[in-house]
């Protein structure tokens, strides 16, 4: 229960601090979409897309949207590219290596498979707290190859949504996430995230 208490701890440090795009701040709104740029479409191993939510002027909350990547063989993933809507804060997307079960792909509710479980604790993979935000893995790991997270066929995951609307007019919002690989074949070296808080952060 400690492994999974910490886990639900550094989800909501997100709030304070992004491992991927760095700091965030509750009292602001996200800048507008500013797009996907610098990829290549052929390079593309998969994306996720979670569906439109309603969010009422003034209203703060967080969703979870489920899914399985949409790969049909392990790839070798360098490069993440999410966009996020106005009124959204942060996203954190983690995958489910453990087997255990979750909603089907398209759900959307607010237990984010966390569960009372210390064992089946989802593997937080990629994090943003900027509308448009660009993660490319190092292309040398000092021996000459690139670094990469692999991803294995149809793997199953969430994204967690937090969004906040401090306006006076509802909006709608998503989030869209897109993975890029390593050419089929390539050599690399396998990385992951490294996720750390101290116990007195805020």
């Amino acid at each position: 229960m400690r492994k999974l208490a910490f886990v639900l701890l550094i989800a909501a440090a997100a709030c304070g601090k992004s491992p991927t795009t760095g700091g965030g701040d509750d009292t602001m709104q996200p800048d507008a979409d500013t797009g996907m740029t610098g990829s290549n479409t052929e390079d593309l191993a998969f994306e996720i897309k979670s569906s439109d939510i309603a969010l009422p002027a003034g209203q703060e909350f967080t969703k979870c949207f489920y899914f399985h990547t949409s790969n049909t063989s392990s790839v070798a993933i360098n490069k993440w590219i999410s966009d996020m809507t106005p009124g959204s804060h942060h996203l954190i997307m983690f995958l489910n290596t453990s087997g255990a079960s979750q909603p089907a792909d398209g759900t959307i509710d607010e237990n984010c498979s966390f569960g009372n479980s210390a064992t089946n604790i989802p593997s937080w993979t990629y994090a943003a707290a900027v509308p448009h935000a660009e993660e490319d893995m190092p292309t040398d790991d000092g021996g000459g190859k690139p670094l990469a997270q692999n991803i294995s066929a149809g793997t199953a995951g969430f994204v967690q949504m937090h969004y906040l609307n401090s306006g006076d007019s509802d909006l709608t919002v998503h989030v869209d996430i897109k993975a890029y690989k390593l050419p089929d074949g390539a050599k690399y070296t396998p990385t992951a995230p490294d996720i750390a808080y101290t116990k007195d952060h805020p």
